[in-house]
């Protein structure tokens, strides 16, 4: 999957300046159609909010690195640590699509694609969790297998500051951290 890239980042750019928003609409739906839920998981709206603004963060990181996998983990992550606190896998996805409903109506036309497709996959990625992973981590480019050996020197050189900058760095161009783990 790919994303216009200047779509894309005034996608993401309209996601970070209007996260509050964004975020209130969507805590707002969300309590409309379950209306039991504050009490049921013990929680309140602000940490709803809070919540929110997580998933949105995860949104832009994902949207402005032209990475609709960055989004999908962090849905796959939080669907396995909800599914551990006993919130129904459904009900996480259910979230998520009501999250997308929300970013389609407060997104202008022009730039909501790149966003709607990224939420998509995520969506798609948490329905069919096993399928979608093992392409996650069978398509790892030559970079990340260089990257690991470079790792692995400097962590066999005792340099564990070069390896953690190593990893962030690279992480930064987009390169995800399983891309070099995997090939240690």
């Amino acid at each position: 999957m790919t994303l216009d890239s200047k779509t894309a980042q005034q996608s993401a750019a309209y996601i970070n300046r209007n996260k509050e928003m964004i975020a209130l609409s969507f805590v707002n739906r969300l309590l409309d159609q379950k209306p039991d839920l504050l009490a049921k998981h013990k929680l309140n709206k602000t940490m709803l909010l809070e919540y929110a603004m997580v998933d949105l963060s995860k949104l832009f990181i994902a949207v402005a690195g032209l990475s609709p996998y960055r989004f999908a983990n962090y849905v796959l992550w939080q669907k396995s640590v909800m599914t551990s606190r006993a919130i129904a896998s459904a009900d996480i996805i259910d979230n998520i699509k009501l999250l997308r409903e929300t970013i389609a109506d407060v997104i202008p036309d022009p730039i909501k694609s790149p966003v709607i497709s990224t939420v998509d996959f995520a969506i798609k990625s948490a329905e069919n969790e096993n399928s979608i992973a093992e392409s996650y981590f069978t398509d790892v480019p030559e970079p990340g297998k260089q990257i690991a050996q470079q790792y692995l020197d400097f962590l066999l050189s005792n340099r564990k500051d070069a390896a953690i900058e190593l990893i962030l760095s690279n992480y930064r161009d987009g390169l995800l951290p399983h891309q070099i783990y995997s090939n240690i």
